[in-house]
């Protein structure tokens, strides 16, 4: 705006009194068509609140009806339930949750809520975890807390199970009651035994006593049955009637107070074992146990064996044509081990080996019996502590060159010297009779203490620089028990733009 006081704005001035009035005169004006311009934005303003409530109120009209053309409101039910499947959990039974499917999907909308309500599929899995006792700042429990806590589950699991109609179910229970009286959780669950396919119980031998009374008739079509005992006590034991389940196909124990080898399973129709009781199970009676599952494909076996364990004298070769994973934890000595097993068995489709045990002693084992029983191997978990470097040498040499992953468990720290030679085995050389594990695709090592950055810098370069991709490798997990000596993934950059995951875990340094 244009001011005869334009240059003396922002300064000093005193105006003399005849300029005074010219700007009384000037303000006067101003402040007329100030008021006309707030009466002109106030119809305005007006006008714009109108349209704005307009707007608004059509853009809701809007929304509301474009719902209705939703396309979850028209996808076919089928695919709805199937979605409603694809959010439960996949490495446990579902969780009595407010935060988890299905509970959560029923607060979405009353549709949802109805079709889930309606559907005794999705509620034919559940996992009860006891309640935990409170205490206050000075220890002292919340009694009563805990009995509310414990009678709104049992109410709920009684709510959840009712909602399942006649389906099998699957049912998880981690329970740390070690009283000696009924428990509550398993009373609230033997009624519906009649279609329990699949029941994990982790709970302490008491209650795993009171499960053994359970006969075959009272679980038909039981499928699948795992107990863990988490409190070791005496153990009121019955006759494991429901164990002789004609559907019973899979099974696993891992207690200390139950003898595996005289539990009346039909053994002929298990095709996943696994069993960890201590001292009960040794070399000799894992031949044995396997011997007696002819169609079993998953075993995972803890096995305990004593330096004066004769063997048992000579055996035929257990040959099985359908294992295909085996776990094996030798946690007694290793060396007659590997020697009374291995040479005992031939598992020709065996792809997927676990192995951990420890080496007592300094003296040359081998592992030509493990590796003759296994030919076509293509996954090996391997922890031996205390593996002396000549061990480790005839293993990687002797692994079969379907070999695609290798995770090295345990690597020990007062075996410094052996780590790089690890590293040095499997690094590819230009002489092709060198080539070990040529078609390594995945490498894991933990508890990486005397591995060096550059050793496995050399040894992934040569995996990629190759030019068959066969041999290349695609996966790459390290975890050092040290701090960093050389960053080597600005040197793997062009390999990990070629596809290489690779991630190398360092402690962290504190100051």
């Amino acid at each position: 705006m244009n001011s005869p006081f334009a240059r003396r704005l922002g300064t000093n001035y005193c105006p003399p009194d005849d300029e005074v009035e010219n700007l009384k005169t000037l303000l006067i004006e101003s402040s007329l068509r100030m008021e006309f311009l707030d009466k002109e934005i106030t119809k305005m303003q007006s006008v714009l609140d109108k349209l704005t409530t307009e707007r608004d109120a059509l853009q809701a009209f809007m929304q509301d009806h474009r719902a209705l053309l939703s396309p979850i409101r028209r996808i076919p039910l089928e695919i709805l339930l199937a979605i409603f499947l694809a959010c439960f959990p996949t490495h446990r039974n579902c969780a009595m949750s407010a935060s988890e499917a299905p509970v959560l999907l029923a607060h979405v909308c009353s549709s949802w809520r109805t079709i889930l309500l309606s559907t005794p599929a999705l509620w034919a899995e559940i996992h009860v975890v006891e309640p935990s006792m409170a205490h206050d700042n000075i220890g002292r429990p919340f009694v009563g807390l805990y009995r509310e806590t414990l009678a709104r589950r049992l109410e709920a699991i009684g709510t959840w199970l009712s909602r399942s109609g006649r389906c099998g179910l699957s049912i998880s229970l981690q329970c740390s009651s070690d009283k000696n009286g009924d428990d509550l959780f398993l009373r609230a669950l033997i009624p519906f035994a009649s279609r329990w396919e699949h029941i994990d119980l982790t709970t302490s031998s008491w209650v795993l006593g009171n499960v053994s009374r359970l006969t075959e008739e009272d679980a038909p079509i039981l499928k699948s049955v795992s107990l863990r005992e988490a409190i070791p006590n005496m153990l009121l034991g019955g006759s494991w009637g429901l164990l002789r389940s004609s559907g019973l196909s899979k099974f696993s124990i891992s207690s200390t107070h139950i003898n595996p080898l005289q539990l009346p399973l039909r053994w002929n129709r298990l095709k996943d074992l696994s069993i960890a009781s201590g001292s009960q199970i040794t070399s000799i009676s894992a031949l044995r146990v396997i011997s007696w599952c002819p169609e079993l494909r998953v075993c995972r076996l803890e096995v305990h064996d004593k330096p004066d364990d004769d063997g048992g004298g000579p055996q035929p070769v257990l040959t099985h044509i359908f294992l295909h994973t085996f776990d094996l934890n030798c946690a007694g000595t290793l060396h007659p081990m590997i020697h009374r097993f291995f040479s005992r068995i031939y598992f020709p489709e065996l792809r997927h080996f676990t192995f951990r045990g420890s080496c007592e002693s300094e003296e040359h084992l081998s592992f030509a019996p493990l590796l003759a029983a296994v030919p076509h191997l293509e996954s090996l978990d391997i922890g031996i502590e205390a593996l002396p470097k000549s061990c480790l040498v005839e293993l990687f040499h002797g692994l079969p060159p379907t070999m695609s992953r290798l995770h090295i468990l345990d690597v020990p720290h007062s075996r410094t010297e052996s780590h790089n030679n690890i590293l040095a085995l499997l690094t590819l050389s230009s002489t092709p009779f060198t080539l070990c594990c040529p078609s390594l695709n995945e490498l894991r090592i933990t508890d990486c203490m005397g591995f060096s950055d550059i050793g496995l810098l050399d040894l992934i370069k040569s995996r990629m620089e190759i030019s068959s991709s066969r041999s290349r490798l695609k996966r790459v997990e390290l975890v050092f028990s040290r701090e960093m000596e050389l960053d080597i993934l600005p040197d793997l950059q062009p390999f990990i733009e070629m596809g290489l995951y690779i991630k190398l875990t360092y402690p962290v340094v504190t100051n």
